[in-house]
């Protein structure tokens, strides 16, 4: 995790957890209630997300998988 975190300039997210859920309940395009709380958290944060999930980065601008 530490060599990631150097190399991606990957962070823990420090959103209240409220925020979050705020986020996560707008969401229409997933009912898969971790996806919508990843994808909330990434929204909450305003920062991307790495994710390998193709639904994901259909529906979620922050949603970043390198290639």
């Amino acid at each position: 995790m530490a060599e990631l975190r150097v190399a991606l300039e990957l962070v823990i997210s420090t959103a209240p957890f409220g925020r979050i859920l705020a986020s996560a309940s707008e969401l229409t395009w997933t009912r898969d209630p971790f996806d919508r709380l990843i994808a909330g958290n990434a929204l909450a944060d305003k920062t991307p997300l790495l994710t390998a999930d193709d639904t994901m980065q259909r529906h979620l601008s922050l949603a970043r998988w390198p290639r």
